[in-house]
């Protein structure tokens, strides 16, 4: 489960509708952020139960360019 993206403006709305929309993508993928170290993140899709991605131009980053590079 994702936030609602429409709590969201901008790259972080756009963010957020990725992960709702394709968590199994944003799962197989490493967090660059250093947020595994800090809250234990094992994933990109664990950032946007909360508001971690909305504070984290990494994590916003990395959705969009995993959904450009799957499709």
């Amino acid at each position: 489960m994702t936030l609602d993206p429409n709590q969201f403006i901008g790259p972080v709305k756009e963010a957020y509708q990725i992960a709702e929309k394709n968590p199994a993508l944003l799962a197989q993928l490493n967090c660059y952020c250093g947020c595994d170290k800090q809250y234990g993140h094992q994933n990109l899709l664990d950032y946007y139960p909360g508001d971690h991605a909305a504070k984290c131009k990494i994590g916003i980053g990395s959705a969009q360019m995993a959904e450009q590079l799957s499709e």
